[in-house]
């Protein structure tokens, strides 16, 4: 009996050592793929940036032979053409002029009995033009009012991780074309003037949240530091996200402080720093946000912050599935189906699985089609 015990227990540890080097040859895989995924879109932003660089030095000789002509009609004098003596009027050219002529004189001397004296023509005021801008070729998304959702543990550029990627969440798609050679619309506070030293925004409705985070509401905080995040009415600015998602977390928005736990994890705009991340998500999750406490399972699953642990992750992802959040679901699906901090149930799998895509996770979609299961 003994040597049996023996075998089981080598054999066991066997198993635990070759699903470890399993684990670590996934990790490195997913490593080297976030790599070259973080070095192909930092080469697509090089690419343009030098296009619109070359845009701007190829439109500077224009601008600068614009500047070179007026200046010259400036300091120039009058050709000679000016100089020529005027050319002859024809004789009913004459005769009309002097037909006026006469017509202002009398309108004058009428003007004089009577003691009247003309009005003063008002002025018509000055239309400013509104500045237009075209929309760069970058896609854009709508407005949103929620940051985008870490995916679950798996192909994300996460070295750590053997889980499955799911997709984002929010999807972006492209402005109609007229939108995209839209006005830009300044945005007015709440008197009505324009905002000054304001950005310009070239959707309306991102300017009617700027307007509104000025006064202090803290869901337009939220969309508004979306539409930064993901160029949406406005260039993308990771650090004004940044600093909108903090106003709004600090105004007691649960979304909000979600969201800045999201930019502390991924490093968007601040320093990387997962114990940042812990808290605004702790802070969340204590406001009732079911995504934030999905996000907690993610940093117990990957380490991030906090000690590696499998048994604590579940504990997150069950709240946030409890709480309503379709990718915590999905999550327990996939703990379940193997192994993770549970006990490995193929059966608690697919209900998880099921749950999650009746809400439309397309994870547990692929899962339960992987499985053999109907989504």
């Amino acid at each position: 009996m003994a040597v049996a015990d023996r075998k089981r227990r080598e054999q066991a540890e066997a198993e635990r050592l070759a699903s470890l080097a399993e684990a670590e040859r996934k990790q490195r895989e997913q490593a080297e793929a976030a790599r070259l995924a973080a070095q192909a879109e930092a080469e697509r932003i090089t690419k343009e940036d030098e296009a619109r660089k070359a845009e701007l030095e190829g439109q500077r000789p224009a601008a600068e032979q614009e500047r070179q002509r007026l200046e010259q009609q400036k300091t120039q004098g009058p050709g000679p053409a000016h100089d020529a003596a005027p050319p002859k009027l024809p004789v009913w050219a004459k005769g009309a002029v002097a037909a006026v002529a006469i017509l202002v004189v009398g309108w004058l001397v009428y003007l004089a009995l009577s003691g009247s004296h003309p009005k003063e023509q008002q002025g018509e005021p000055q239309k400013q033009e509104a500045k237009s801008e075209t929309s760069s070729p970058a896609t854009t998304t709508q407005p949103i009012s929620n940051e985008q959702q870490a995916p679950p543990p798996g192909n994300e550029p996460k070295p750590e991780s053997p889980k499955p990627k799911t997709p984002a969440k929010l999807t972006a798609s492209s402005p109609p074309a007229e939108a995209q050679s839209r006005a830009l619309t300044p945005p007015k506070t709440a008197s009505g003037e324009a905002a000054a030293n304001a950005p310009y925004f070239t959707d309306q409705k991102t300017a009617d949240w700027y307007r509104k985070a000025q006064a202090g509401d803290s869901d337009a905080m939220v969309n508004l530091g979306f539409a930064y995040r993901h160029s949406n009415g406005v260039a993308r600015d990771d650090q004004q996200a940044a600093i909108w998602y903090h106003k709004a977390a600090e105004a007691g928005n649960a979304m909000g402080m979600k969201d800045l736990g999201v930019v502390y994890r991924d490093g968007l705009g601040v320093t990387r720093d997962y114990g940042q991340a812990e808290t605004w998500f702790l802070k969340a999750a204590g406001a009732g946000d079911a995504d934030a406490m999905d996000c907690l399972g993610d940093l117990y699953y990957y380490g991030q912050g906090v000690t590696q642990s499998y048994p604590q992750a579940v504990t997150w992802y069950r709240k946030g599935a409890d709480a309503g959040s379709a990718h915590a679901m999905a999550n327990m699906g996939y703990m379940y189906e193997n192994g993770y901090g549970v006990g490995k149930d193929l059966q608690q799998a697919l209900a998880w699985y099921r749950k999650a895509a009746a809400l439309g996770d397309p994870d547990a979609k692929a899962s339960l089609k992987r499985l053999g299961e109907s989504p």
